[in-house]
């Protein structure tokens, strides 16, 4: 029986990070992912940075999304 392609990452889950990238490319998700990537690394540089990287408002308080503050 072929092994399911959608659970590829699970291996990557235990591995260092250079392996774990070796998984993604061997399984065609490295374009998939690029943008989560790109993502991921904005907002660790906003965290180390010290800006706020969401707001909180209240229910019933709720204005509309307007971008970056």
């Amino acid at each position: 029986m072929a092994r399911d392609p959608s659970y590829w990452w699970h291996p990557a889950t235990q591995a260092d990070p250079g392996e774990a990238l070796r998984l993604e490319a061997a399984a065609g998700q490295q374009q998939r992912f690029a943008e989560l990537d790109a993502l991921a690394a904005r907002l660790l540089g906003a965290a180390l940075a010290g800006q706020p990287l969401a707001t909180v408002t209240p229910a019933g308080d709720a204005t509309p999304l307007t971008g970056p503050r």
